[in-house]
């Protein structure tokens, strides 16, 4: 039996027992299926990594053999709902505690050891507009073209310096790619479970960091949903709210056991994570969003005047 969840995933009931099926996108061709491939393969590689480890943290759902179709991918089914997103997203939870595992998770990831098997390089998530072509950037719908045109000079600044600033550092390690809070899970034991590893590979440390800080941010933001009604108290909830969430980033950072992370690297790629968040939620209800604005004026703040975020700041994380 198989419930279907979109166009590309499917969860499959095999005498009781649940496993994902992973497709290519219907259409996608040649190009959907290297991609799939290439997501089984940085699957198989960190799977087979962590088993060689002394890991109790870090955890990957089994990669399940299947000759039957090559345009799938079987794994082992874990729970969606266990995603960390809601600790971050609903009052109460407690966040230091969720974050401070997630740090543990990371530095089980960036232990791996590159060798030939696990060298492909990784894709991880920037901003699409800032690397779009005319062509491509004419391809976009009407909303995308908008969203490009009111924060190019934003997304080409960040393009740039993250082009200039990549070239000084010669620090790489496996990564996730796209280590939002959507893609970490909790799993049963304790452990985290990561998620959608089509982004994975070979690349600098810091887009872990980035994008995982970067979407608990964004998460935090459903929290304040029903206050941001009241105009005169926006401004003190907000300057709140971020200073909460520099706090987190501070006292779980410094558990990250790998190379101290480059705080101007930090800087740009704050800012591009949060611009990628911005771009999604603008795909639901457009670029004059008031949440887009909100984060894109953020993501500017975070990349022009990194001082401003004062404890971020003064504990090396930005420069």
């Amino acid at each position: 039996m198989e419930t279907v969840i979109n166009d590309r995933t499917a969860i499959t009931d095999v005498c009781g027992q649940k496993f994902l099926t992973k497709r290519t996108w219907p259409g996608s061709g040649k190009f959907g299926l290297e991609a799939l491939e290439r997501e089984q393969k940085n699957h198989v590689v960190v799977h087979h990594a962590l088993q060689c480890m002394e890991n109790d943290v870090l955890q990957v759902p089994e990669p399940v053999t299947s000759a039957a179709n090559p345009n799938e991918f079987w794994q082992e089914y874990v729970d969606p709902s266990t995603t960390i997103w809601s600790v971050f997203s609903t009052p109460g939870s407690d966040e230091k505690l969720i974050c401070h595992k997630s740090v543990q998770a990371i530095n089980a990831l960036h232990a791996i050891k590159i060798s030939e098997e696990s060298s492909l390089v990784s894709n991880p998530e920037m901003p699409s507009a800032a690397c779009l072509s005319y062509e491509e950037y004419r391809s976009l719908p009407v909303w995308g073209r908008a969203f490009v045109g009111k924060y190019a000079t934003l997304l080409q600044k960040l393009k740039r310096e993250w082009r200039d600033s990549i070239q000084h550092t010669g620090r790489a390690t496996y990564i996730h790619g796209d280590l939002t809070v959507d893609n970490i899970l909790s799993a049963p034991n304790g452990g985290m479970y990561f998620i959608d590893w089509e982004r994975a590979g070979v690349g600098q440390p810091e887009h872990d960091l980035a994008a995982f800080y970067s979407s608990i941010l964004v998460a935090t933001a459903w929290k304040l949903n029903s206050k941001y009604s009241n105009e005169s108290n926006s401004s003190a909830l907000l300057e709140g709210w971020i200073n909460s969430w520099q706090r987190l980033v501070v006292d779980s950072i410094f558990k990250y056991r790998g190379a101290k992370p480059n705080p101007n690297i930090m800087r740009i790629l704050l800012s591009s994570k949060l611009a990628c968040r911005a771009y999604s939620k603008a795909t639901v209800s457009g670029p004059e969003d008031t949440f887009v604005s909100a984060i894109m004026k953020i993501a500017d703040s975070l990349y022009a005047k990194p001082r401003v975020f004062t404890i971020l700041y003064r504990a090396g994380v930005l420069q």
